[in-house]
């Protein structure tokens, strides 16, 4: 599989309900794709992806999304 260098100026959008970012660049690769383009998809900044897509979860906590869909931090679950 092609790995996809990511540079500064790409856009990005973010899908809440995959909690997860889409560069903007492979839109239509991902329209052609099983799972398609997600229907909830927004353009957020570059400083967003860095700090959620790229930069790893603090302990503890996972990529998630906020009452407002936006990305965040969510403690993980205890486990029993």
């Amino acid at each position: 599989m092609a790995r996809t260098r990511i540079i500064d100026g790409e856009l990005f959008w973010w899908s809440p309900s995959r909690t997860a970012f889409y560069p903007a660049s492979m839109h239509r690769s991902y329209h052609a794709g099983a799972d398609g383009w997600p229907d909830d998809a927004r353009m957020v900044s570059h400083d967003v992806f860095v700090a959620f897509g790229l930069t790893p979860a603090p302990y503890g906590h996972r990529r998630g999304a906020d009452a407002d869909g936006n990305p965040c931090w969510v403690a993980l679950e205890p486990s029993p």
